[in-house]
């Protein structure tokens, strides 16, 4: 990530041009200052996806039942 290509430097304020960089310095944030429920919040989103897969393989979705 090249620094010069995400940040503008305004008079008061620094602007980001991709906002994927926002949500990569909150993660970093969020993993420092709470470590522990970054691990718990990782544990979780691992789960929501693992069930998420079961139930799209299942087929939750309608059938199509030809007549």
């Amino acid at each position: 990530m090249d620094a010069a290509a995400e940040f503008e430097e305004g008079k008061t304020k620094v602007f980001v041009k991709n906002p994927e960089t926002i949500y990569f310095l909150e993660e970093l944030l969020y993993k420092r200052t709470d470590p522990e429920g970054y691990k718990l919040k990782v544990q979780e989103y691992k789960q929501r996806e693992k069930l998420a897969q079961r139930q799209g393989r299942n087929g939750l979705k309608p059938k199509c039942i030809l007549q």
